[in-house]
């Protein structure tokens, strides 16, 4: 999956933080444990497909002219980390369901095109991601997997203007609900 706020993982990324190499070990143990479960649960199954469209994303970058350089005669264009409602914006999810062939429900792989961003400032959190997955856990079974793949969202975020609990719960809400409608 993809978030924003997880542990620092990699020594190449330059945002300050520190690699803490007791929670990487803890990390690559899990996931090989992750691999070995799902290759010893192996079983023949099948997917189905469906899709739709939620508003509530937005691109995230605005090309405006720099306004100093304006005063001055220069035209030169800058980017903004703002909200612009006429920039590329893809609000298409896909989600493929797994089922057993005895048609018990497994699980969900759920592609939508949106950085996991809500919380912002310093937090370890699974996002909106984490709060599907947790919803549709809640719905299903404590057993049921949602694997989130995050879709090209280069500049697209939640359209969200201010971080707080309540926005940050209802955009979880308002995406789950907007997906999974008939749940």
């Amino acid at each position: 999956t993809h978030t924003h706020h997880s542990p620092q993982i990699k020594k190449n990324i330059f945002d300050g933080n520190t690699v803490n190499g007791a929670y990487v070990s803890y990390l690559e143990e899990k996931i090989k444990q992750s691999i070995s479960e799902a290759l010893n649960s192996y079983r023949p199954g099948y997917l189905e497909y469906s899709y739709g469209y939620i508003k509530g994303t937005v691109n995230r970058r605005k090309y405006q002219y720099d306004l100093p350089l304006l005063l001055k005669g220069k035209f030169r264009k800058q980017v903004l980390y703002r909200p612009n409602y006429r920039g590329v914006n893809d609000n298409k999810f896909i989600a493929l369901w797994i089922y057993s062939s005895d048609d018990d429900l497994l699980g969900v792989i759920l592609n939508f095109s949106c950085h996991p961003t809500t919380y912002g400032g310093q937090a370890i959190t699974a996002d909106f991601p984490g709060q599907i997955a947790a919803l549709l856990s809640e719905q299903f079974s404590r057993s049921f997997v949602t694997f989130y793949i995050q879709g090209f969202a280069g500049n697209i975020r939640p359209n969200l203007i201010r971080r707080t609990e309540l926005t940050k719960r209802k955009i979880h809400q308002y995406l789950y609900y907007r997906m999974f409608p008939t749940l």
